[in-house]
């Protein structure tokens, strides 16, 4: 599960940006999500929020998405979804 495509997508995205994937910054998790709803992938937003939580808890780490900005942002993919489910748009490219 560690080398699951959510969590190799993330540490891609961490190297891309010089961030640190375990022991991540809760701004850096608000920004990869953020960049995942930009590309129309708000249908993979819990999945990836719970494969980063799960790989911190794993390897004994904080949690960067036990933060206020992480966990508004499902909601807002679920709203985005809706549109794009009414607009029959929503394609994932990452």
């Amino acid at each position: 599960m560690l080398s699951s495509k959510s969590d190799s997508t993330w540490k891609q995205f961490c190297s891309e940006k010089s961030f640190v994937y375990l022991q991540a910054s809760s701004i850096h998790v608000a920004i990869y999500l953020t960049n995942l709803l930009d590309q129309n992938c708000s249908h993979i937003i819990s999945s990836t929020i719970y494969s980063i939580k799960w790989a911190h808890d794993v390897n004994g780490l904080l949690d960067p998405t036990d933060n206020a900005f992480v966990k508004n942002l499902p909601e807002s993919a679920t709203k985005r979804l809706k549109k794009q489910t009414d607009n029959q748009e929503g394609h994932c490219f990452i």
